[in-house]
Formats: structure tokens, C-alpha cells, sequence
């Protein structure tokens, strides 16, 4: 077995030793010698051409692969005199592999880089511009990088997190990213000993410097880099449309917007496939039509993306779907995305910073970003996202509930009707006071939905007579009956102590397709659609005493208001809300 174990390792060296004689020729020394050790053909093509595109041009690279992996055989490789390979098929780590291709530097300085490793352009640029301006002492480089997450989704953090040196301290978990002088290198490197020994020894030498500028990317290619010029295939034509629909929970009931468009895309003859990260709780029947997948990370939606021929990936959301899942797909496989933000997916406070909405929307491949009203584009606009590409786009409704006939607006306000999930944002404890308020007049107040204010909403609409309570999903095909006996939709919405807040709730738009009276916030998008005194009435968020006074304005005007507010309006506002 060490028989053999030699043998291999003899034709190791004799192979490098061929290299060393092949490269003879080339004339200049370099001044950059880097490293690659790569094991994965498709991750180590990536690496490689990313050293092709630097702006600084004296270099060589050197291709360790381990393995059957022919990476560096591309066209533009085989061209290019610089780049060199030899396969190992015996090394037990990336440190043998580094090891053995330090035996090949020619240069005065080796950097060392892995198949994950994404060089921003002018990476050797500025590392050369730091050693010029560093003591002849130095003798070592640390680079900064925008990191992934290791594990099994890797995700990209924004850039303004301080940057993450590759190597750490006296005990770095990879020599990826690190610069080391050659003078600087003992005669024999074994193993781990590159990272231990050598970093651990500059470093109680002072002759370590640090690059702070994030030039190195890890797990993704050019990650919302405006200035990557790769070419853009976009499909053209509605025909050409392969779209791959990104959810986190699917199929969830409170996201019916969301079904709607996909059953949308599906009637006008689009190619739409559905990947999600989990299944939704509680969770209603998917579209048998819509093929389904359930995906652990943005790779494996990368992957399938690829495998079903998407050329388009749409995120409903913008933190998690997009964030973690479409964008870091799309721009891997170099297609087209686009998303739409609504809520606590940009508003919450944790997600106003990862959600990264203004580098997503700079990002080359990014296409589209939807936003719901003015008040979400003014928003875009504010965290950089440019204007041509925010599109204003309301949720969408069922075309089909403008032909159910034209519904009676000389229906009497009696009914009071809000169908929503039981979350803060909704303002449920206002709607309870409001109902409590309104106690005297002849109003009923109905409340349809679920959520974790249940018992909460449950405990405090038992002492009132005049409110009707019912906790759960409601099916689809009994909203439109819903809509239609009640004659007002009373939505008061407000900003939650996280922060998140509507966008524009598609229960007003539904409720607007059916000749509802609307009664919600001046909050958000809403003013859009509910124009104060000639659409509805928007009221102080927070201010169930403005809601009252708002309703008791109804009962004594009550003809005049609901033809004034009825239908024309509704209809117009919704067939613009339709997907097109």
C-alpha cells in the first residue's frame, strides 16, 4: 500500500517537474503567482475566469486540480500561457494541494485561492497598490471578502458589514485569500503547516498587513456588482416566458394575491414553475396545473432553475424569498429576476437592513422590482433602487368577480365585514374598540380570520354583542358572498412596535371589486386606492374615535356616499390592479 502511496506521489512531482520545464519559456517573471486548488469543475471555471478578467495582467496561475477535473481546459484557458495545471490524485486536503502547487511558483509573491474564490477586477490592482505602499518587511497579505454563510445555504451578507478576513489570527481556517511573499516561505511546506506555522510566525514578526477593501467574493459571482458587464439574455416575448415563482411558505391561505397571479400566468398560456422553502402552516390546495418543489437552499434552486429550463425567477417578498433564495440563483446562473415588496418583508425592523432591497434592485440581472403603491416607490427609491426599474403593480384580484353582475349599492350599511390575518399590523384591538364605540348605532361588525392574536381577539370581542367573531381560514369561493351582503370593509391598520406595516392590503381591493364602502388608514400605500371623501374614508392609524365619527358619517349619508363610492370607482381602480 505505501508502494503505491510512492508511486503516485513520484508521478506527482515528475509532473510538476514537466510543468516547470513547459513554463520555462515564458520570458518575464511574474509578479503574482496564484494558486488555485480546486476539486469542482463547475465552481473552479468560475475561479479561473475571474483571474482572466483582473485589470492588473502580471500574473500566473497555477491549477492544482484534485481529481478528475479538467477546469482550466476552457477556450479562453487553453490560450493564455499563464495559466498552468497539474492533477493530483493522492492529496488528503486543500493545504496538500496549495502545498503542491507552491512547488510551481515562479512569481514574487503567491496568493491562494479555491474554486468558491470570486476575484473582483481590480483585486491584484489594489493588493500591488498595498505592498507598494507597505514596509519591504511585510510579508504577508490578509484580504477582506463579502462572505457566505458556510453550511447549507450560503447567502450573501451586505456590504456595509465590516469586512471578513479569510484567515484568522494563529489558527485560519483556510489560506484561501492569503498573500505570502516568497521569500518568506520556509523550504519545506507540509499540510496544515502553511496556515499554522507560516501565519502564526509573520504575525509575531509584524510583517502581516491587512487589505480592507472587500475585492474577493466567497460562494458568489459579482453579488450586486452594478459595473459587471455579463451579457443579459432576457426573454423578449410573453411566449418565451420560463418563469421560475419563488416562495418561502407555500401554499399559504393569506397569501391569495399570490395564488392568484400564478393562476393568472397559467391562463395566459406562461410557463410557470413554483419552488418553495417550506411548507405553509396551515396550508391550502396548490394548483394541480402548477408544477411544485420544495428547495433547502438558493443552490438547489439554482440548480433545478437550470434543469427546468427557467429564464426568469420571480420572488414574491423580498426578505427571505429574494434575498436568500431568487437573487443569489439568478445571479449565479446569469439569468433575469425580478420581486415584489410589500410588508414586514422590507418594514420590520430587522429586514430594513438584510433585506438588501437597494443592492438587489442595482444588481445587473435585476429586471423588475413591483411595488404595490406610490408610497413603496418613493421607499425604492430612498434605499437606491433606480427609478426604471420600480414598476407599480397592485396585488391582484380575480378578473372574474368584476362579471358577477353589478352588486346592489342601495344595500343598507348595516354590515361591517374585515377578513384579515390576526397580526398587529392589521390594528384588530382598534376594530374591537371601534365596534365597542359604534355599540349604540344599528351596525353589525363581522371579523373573519386567524392568526397569532387569536385568543387575544377572542377574549376581547366576547362582551360585545354587536361583533361577530369567526377564527379560521375562509375557503375562497365564500369571500365574493362575503363582499356582497356586507357594505362597508373596515381595515385599520397601523405601524407594529416592529415596525412592519401594510403595503396595500388586497382585502380592500377585493372588497373595492364588490362595491364595498372602504374605512382603513392613512398608512402606507393605502391613500392610493382609498382617496378621503370620494373613494372611502382614511382615518388617524391608531385613532379608533376617527373610525367612529368616520362610520356615524356614513349612517347619516348613507345613499349619497355608497353610490358616490361605488362601483365605477371600484371597477376602474381594479382592472388596472390585474396582472397584464
Amino acid at each position: 500500500m505505501r508502494a503505491v502511496r510512492l508511486l503516485k506521489t513520484l508521478r506527482e512531482w515528475r509532473a510538476i517537474a514537466s510543468k516547470k520545464r513547459a513554463i520555462s519559456y515564458v520570458a518575464a517573471q511574474p509578479y503574482f503567482s496564484i494558486i488555485l486548488c480546486a476539486t469542482n469543475k463547475g465552481r473552479g471555471i468560475r475561479a479561473v475566469n475571474s483571474v482572466l478578467s483582473q485589470t492588473y495582467q502580471d500574473w500566473e496561475l497555477i491549477v492544482v486540480e484534485g481529481g478528475e477535473c479538467p477546469l482550466a481546459h476552457t477556450a479562453d484557458a487553453q490560450n493564455d500561457s499563464r495559466i498552468q495545471t497539474v492533477s493530483v490524485f493522492s492529496a488528503r486536503s486543500d493545504n496538500d494541494l496549495f502545498s503542491l502547487g507552491l512547488r510551481m511558483v515562479r512569481g514574487e509573491w503567491a496568493i491562494f485561492i479555491d474554486e468558491m474564490t470570486d476575484l473582483r477586477p481590480r483585486f491584484l490592482e489594489a493588493c500591488k497598490e498595498l505592498i507598494g505602499r507597505s514596509p519591504r518587511s511585510v510579508a504577508g497579505v490578509l484580504c477582506a471578502a463579502r462572505c457566505c454563510d458556510t453550511g447549507a445555504a450560503l447567502t450573501p451578507k451586505p456590504s456595509s458589514v465590516a469586512p471578513k478576513f479569510l484567515s484568522k489570527d494563529d489558527q485560519p481556517h483556510s489560506m484561501t485569500g492569503v498573500l505570502l511573499r516568497k521569500s518568506a516561505l520556509p523550504p519545506s511546506l507540509e499540510g496544515q503547516g502553511i496556515g499554522r506555522n507560516v501565519l502564526s510566525s509573520l504575525k509575531k514578526r509584524g510583517s502581516l498587513v491587512q487589505l480592507d477593501e472587500a475585492l474577493i467574493e466567497r460562494g458568489l459571482r459579482k453579488l450586486g456588482d452594478i459595473d459587471d458587464e455579463r451579457p443579459h439574455h432576457y426573454p423578449r416575448e410573453r411566449s418565451e416566458l420560463r418563469i421560475g415563482y419563488v416562495q418561502w411558505d407555500y401554499p399559504a391561505p393569506s397569501q391569495a394575491f399570490v395564488h392568484r397571479e400564478i393562476a393568472y400566468l397559467r391562463e395566459k398560456g406562461i410557463d410557470v414553475c413554483v419552488y418553495y422553502k417550506t411548507q405553509a402552516e396551515p396550508a391550502i390546495m396548490p394548483f394541480p396545473d402548477v408544477p411544485s418543489f420544495k428547495i433547502d437552499s438558493w443552490e438547489e434552486l439554482a440548480g433545478l432553475s437550470a434543469a427546468h429550463s427557467r429564464n426568469i425567477l420571480h420572488g414574491h417578498f423580498a426578505y427571505p424569498n429574494t434575498t436568500l433564495l431568487t437573487w443569489p440563483a439568478a445571479e449565479y446562473l446569469g439569468i433575469p429576476f425580478s420581486f415584489s415588496a410589500h410588508g414586514v418583508d422590507i418594514f420590520h425592523v430587522a429586514n430594513r437592513e438584510r433585506s438588501q432591497l437597494g443592492a438587489m434592485g442595482r444588481s445587473p440581472q435585476c429586471l423588475a422590482v413591483f411595488a404595490p403603491g406610490s408610497f413603496h416607490k418613493g421607499y425604492f427609491l430612498k434605499k437606491g433602487i433606480p427609478a426604471d426599474r420600480i414598476i407599480i403593480n397592485r396585488t391582484a384580484i380575480d378578473p372574474g368577480w368584476l362579471n358577477v353582475g353589478t352588486p346592489d349599492l342601495d344595500r343598507p350599511v348595516e354590515e361591517i365585514l374585515l377578513i384579515t390575518r390576526f397580526v398587529e399590523k392589521k390594528g384588530l384591538r382598534d376594530f374591537v374598540e371601534i365596534a365597542r364605540q359604534c355599540s349604540g348605532m344599528p351596525l353589525r361588525f363581522s371579523l373573519y380570520g386567524f392568526g397569532p392574536l387569536e385568543e387575544e381577539v377572542t377574549r376581547l370581542s366576547e362582551p360585545l354583542p354587536n361583533l361577530q367573531l369567526r377564527v379560521g381560514p375562509v375557503k375562497s369561493d365564500a369571500l365574493l358572498p362575503l363582499y356582497d351582503r356586507a357594505g362597508i370593509l373596515l381595515l385599520p391598520c397601523v405601524q407594529a412596535e416592529n415596525g412592519d406595516m401594510d403595503g396595500l392590503p388586497s382585502v380592500l381591493i377585493d372588497a373595492a371589486a364588490r362595491g364595498c364602502v372602504l374605512v382603513s388608514s392613512n398608512i402606507s400605500s393605502i391613500p392610493d386606492l382609498v382617496e378621503d371623501g370620494r373613494t372611502g374614508f382614511l382615518c388617524e392609524p391608531g385613532n379608533p374615535q376617527s373610525f367612529a365619527m368616520a362610520l356615524r358619517r356614513l349612517l347619516l349619508f348613507q345613499k349619497e356616499m355608497c353610490v358616490r363610492f361605488g362601483f365605477k370607482r371600484a371597477r376602474r381602480w381594479n382592472e388596472s390592479s390585474c396582472l397584464t
